[in-house]
This record gives structure tokens, C-alpha cells and sequence, in this order.
């Protein structure tokens, strides 16, 4: 392994702009070494863009370079768990764009392999890495015993931005409710006894369910709501989180709120183009493997939510409550 970390980011997409970012950003430690798409054009782009050296079109080619420590996955969710286990058979370190698979038994194999292999795999839940959410929950005690969290997640998209999307048939869950499920689990730190959600689809334009809404309750009496949309304009990101003796408003995942004070915030820009916690994610994934522990957001870690998730996507099916026994 060489001074700086060598990474690869594989699927140049919406997403891959952010993490590229995040390893420039954090060029003590790490090095994008190479960028892998089967789209010639946008691989030679993307080098073009970001002064990279090795392209690939090949999945397997950058997983045979012997310079690659770890890669950096922004791919189809559908591609996770194989293009996961392949890296980590392989000898490199994972960190895996949300959701880390399509159901709890994919994201157990996973971890499987990564404990096998004794290589780091994370999942790439950005949001963790705002002040904000660090700070609510450092101070939930502040709150007295929690009550409630409530999530609205509203974004508006009129049409398919990338052809995978068609595959889903729960768009909105698959695309949207790792975020705010992951932080609520986080800052809870509680496993939910029940999942009940109610959604549909909405749009013409749109394959998959496209606004739905999530409740959980918990053995100690909590309950969390999401509700997520892609027909809400202009976007909104709120969560309020109410105890006995307070409340805490955390706006876009950068600004908390204790009461009626505003004790974090932090500046950010577009969000597809990286950011703070971008930079910070990549920094943790690197300090992990360099110091070789659990990062945050790890693969085991995650796979609790994997389980939630698959209990929402059952309750919409069903269109009844799910009890997490079933799922676990």
C-alpha cells in the first residue's frame, strides 16, 4: 500500500462527481488513481475532468491492478452486491453508494465477504457526516426522553434521469429512504418493532412508487415518521425531533435547532457536485482502512436498516404492518 491511499471510482454518474471531490479534497491521504464506466466517452471525460491517468471500461480490469486499494462504487443499486463482493474477493476496500443492496440477505453476504476477506466496507451515507446530525445526537439527552421524529424529504422530478431507474418498482424508497431511515436509526439507536407504509405512484413519467409515507414504532414507546416525495417543489428537507423537556429542527441535514436556538450550520452548495460531508466520508473511509476499524456507516452497521427497508417495500406489497420479527 503506498503513501496515499489509491482509489478508483466506478460509474460516472449523478453521483460520482461528489465522491471524486471528496478523494481531490483529502489529498494527504488519498488519490484518485482511476475512473471506471463501460461509457468510453464519459470515462475519458471524467479523466479529462479530474486529471486522472487510468481509465477503465472494465469492471474486472480495475480489480486485476494491483495499485488499486479500494473502490469507490456509484453504480445501479441492482449492481451492489456482486460488483461488492467482486471488489472484495479481489483484495480492495468498499465503499458502496446507499442503498448498500436490494434486501437484508444481500447486505449479509456482504458483510460476510468484507470479514472474510479483512477489508473495509462502508456504505455511503453521506448525510451522517454533517455537524448537525452529529450534534443532535450528542445532545438527544438535552431532550429529556424522546417521544418523536418526523422526516419530510420532498424533492420534485418530472422524468427518468437515468435509465436504471425504470427498474424500480419502489422508486422513491429505493432512491430516497436510505437517508432519512439511516439517520433516524442513528439517532435513535433503537431497532424498530413495526414498519408501516403507504405510498403510490403518481406520475406518468415515472416507473416506480413516487411518494409514500413510513411509520415505525419502537419497544420503548418512540415513534418515526418519513415521508418522502418527488412532486414537491420547491425541495424541502425538515426533521423534528421532540422529547419531554424540548425539541430539535434539523433543516437540509447542515442546520440544528435546539429549541429556539441555532447552534449548528454549515455552509453547503449543490449537492451532487460534493460537499463537506462528502469530503469527511471519504477521510473517514481512508482513516479506517489506514487504521484498520469499523468505519462509520459500516457494512454491519447498515445491515439494520437493510432490514427496515425491506419491511417498508413488504408494507406497501402487502398494504399491512409489518412486525420486524418477520423480516430478521
Amino acid at each position: 500500500m503506498s503513501e496515499k491511499l489509491q482509489l478508483a471510482v466506478v460509474g460516472i454518474g449523478r453521483i460520482s462527481t461528489a465522491h471524486i471531490r471528496g478523494i481531490l479534497n483529502n489529498e494527504d491521504i488519498s488519490e484518485l488513481s482511476a475512473v471506471v464506466s463501460r461509457n468510453e466517452e464519459k470515462v475519458k471525460q471524467a479523466a479529462e475532468t479530474f486529471g486522472v491517468s487510468k481509465t477503465y471500461t472494465s469492471y474486472q480490469e480495475v480489480l486485476a491492478d494491483p495499485e488499486i486499494d479500494g473502490v469507490v462504487l456509484c453504480t445501479p443499486n441492482k449492481d451492489h452486491y456482486s460488483q461488492t463482493i467482486a471488489a472484495l474477493q479481489a483484495g480492495k476496500h468498499v465503499l458502496v453508494e446507499k442503498p448498500m443492496a436490494m434486501d437484508r440477505g444481500e447486505a449479509l453476504e456482504m458483510q460476510a465477504v468484507a470479514e472474510q476477506q479483512q477489508k473495509i466496507l462502508m456504505v455511503a451515507h453521506c448525510r451522517r457526516f454533517f455537524k448537525a446530525i452529529e450534534q443532535a445526537k450528542q445532545r438527544l439527552d438535552d431532550l429529556g426522553t424522546i417521544i418523536d421524529t418526523t422526516h419530510f424529504l420532498g424533492v420534485q422530478f418530472g422524468h427518468v434521469l437515468t435509465e436504471w431507474w425504470n427498474d424500480m418498482e419502489h422508486l422513491v424508497i429505493e432512491l430516497n429512504a436510505p437517508h432519512p431511515l439511516d439517520t433516524t436509526l442513528y439517532l435513535l439507536d433503537e431497532m424498530p418493532e413495526t414498519v408501516y407504509a403507504v405510498g403510490g405512484k403518481f406520475s406518468d413519467q415515472l416507473a416506480g412508487t413516487t411518494q409514500a409515507t413510513i411509520v415505525l414504532t419502537f419497544p420503548s414507546g418512540k415513534t418515526a415518521t418519513v415521508h418522502l416525495s418527488f412532486h414537491c417543489n420547491p425541495p424541502r428537507n425538515e426533521r423534528i425531533i421532540i422529547g419531554t423537556k424540548g425539541t430539535m429542527r434539523i433543516h437540509d441535514e447542515k442546520d440544528l435547532w435546539v429549541n429556539d436556538c441555532q447552534v449548528v450550520s454549515e455552509d453547503y452548495g449543490n449537492y451532487l457536485e460534493g460537499g463537506i460531508n462528502f469530503d469527511r466520508q471519504i477521510r473517514e473511509f481512508c482513516m479506517a482502512i489506514r487504521e484498520n476499524r469499523e468505519p462509520v456507516a459500516s457494512g454491519r452497521e447498515i445491515i439494520r436498516l437493510m432490514g427496515v427497508l425491506e419491511a417498508v417495500k413488504r408494507s406497501l406489497d402487502l398494504k399491512r404492518i409489518i412486525r420486524m420479527e418477520e423480516i430478521l
